[in-house]
């Protein structure tokens, strides 16, 4: 391809983000002025927080100033999550928003119509997401994984590194260190109002639990291939002893395959009075 296509290319797509920066955002500038400084290498304490014309609001982490624009430009300019109008939420609709982040596309769709309820999936991000979500006085829809039922005993999290917590819904005293209680949570917010707070455990087999066993290295890795292979030759009635024999010396993952079931907290909390 031509270089001078391909610069022209370039200095659309720019011009493109500029127009639609300065659009969309009331702050814009305060925005770029961010980003040069910390590509200058300061260290900006207080995060980036995007303020859009409309009234939404979202903020990022410590950092941020020098790359809010990619999550910007992708979800609300170049709308990777809506290709065609078929994807825009419209009012009544449930969005699903697994691997929300800090929150970008969850608060696009609860903005995007009325009584739009959007379930926010994010086990790292979950203090900006949960900020942002009350910052724009929506409903708080929130799921993460019970403590019991995902991690088992364990943690860190012998299924996703990831994991920098552990939640339960609530208890006097957690076998985690790290645990966080849904419920003193959700009472804790500022305005909020609990709508619902349930376990979600779907399908989930609690004898294939093996609570509290640290994985035996080498023999659990083969005996977890072997139940892989099992499970695409065995039907189901076969496999249920097999599962439990092998559950004896190593854990599942009861929410991947095959098994596909829940092991999560749902928490809804809506946001009442005060000021937006």
């Amino acid at each position: 391809m031509p270089m001078k296509i391909v610069g022209f290319r370039y200095c659309f797509r720019q011009l493109n983000f500029f127009l639609g920066t300065v659009y969309h955002l009331q702050n814009w500038r305060e925005l770029r002025q961010g980003a040069k400084r910390e590509r200058r290498g300061e260290i900006l304490v207080q995060p980036a927080v995007l303020k859009f014309r409309n009234g939404l609001k979202i903020e990022m982490g410590p950092g941020s100033y020098a790359n809010h624009d990619f999550l910007f430009r992708e979800i609300f300019l170049e709308k990777c999550y809506q290709p065609t109008p078929d994807f825009v939420p419209r009012q009544g609709w449930t969005v699903v928003d697994l691997g929300a982040n800090m929150g970008f596309f969850t608060c696009q769709a609860a903005f995007a119509a009325a009584d739009v309820r959007v379930i926010s999936v994010e086990p790292i991000y979950t203090e900006i997401l949960r900020k942002n979500i009350a910052a724009n006085r929506f409903a708080n829809a929130l799921v993460v994984p019970d403590e019991d039922l995902y991690e088992q005993g364990v943690f860190p999290s012998r299924f996703n590194d990831d994991h920098k917590a552990t939640f339960t819904i609530s208890k006097s005293r957690s076998w985690s260190a790290k645990s966080i209680n849904v419920l003193e949570l959700a009472n804790s917010l500022p305005g909020g109002q609990l709508v619902s707070l349930q376990l979600q455990d779907h399908d989930y087999n609690r004898r294939l639990m093996s609570f509290g066993k640290q994985p035996p290295g080498l023999l659990s890795r083969f005996l977890a291939k072997a139940h892989e292979v099992a499970s695409k030759l065995m039907n189901e009635s076969r496999l249920t002893g097999l599962r439990r024999f092998l559950t004896a010396y190593y854990a599942v993952d009861q929410t991947s395959s095959p098994f596909n079931a829940q092991a999560q907290i749902q928490l809804i909390v809506r946001k009442v009075g005060g000021n937006a």
